[in-house]
């Protein structure tokens, strides 16, 4: 698998077709996810940064809806 996260965020799947990711919040996410590979988040934290202008139960409820996104396009190309 191939992540490109300068310009367009890509995904590559190991049979080298692209991984469409939907929307660009779910791009920003498997792009942060993708930087903080090895460390422990918190979904707090990473609702904080990506939705820094909601409120709190709101950014929640948006990291879970993009987190079903991101789920959903990985495991259509099968990963």
């Amino acid at each position: 698998m191939q992540i490109r996260l300068l310009g367009d965020v890509r995904l590559t799947a190991p049979d080298g077709s692209e991984v469409r990711i939907p929307s660009r919040r779910s791009q920003a996410l498997l792009a942060f996810l993708v930087l903080s590979s090895g460390r422990s988040l918190l979904r707090t934290v990473v609702a904080e940064v990506l939705w820094p202008d909601s409120a709190a139960e709101q950014a929640r409820a948006s990291l879970r809806q993009e987190l079903a996104v991101l789920r959903k396009a990985l495991r259509l190309a099968g990963l």
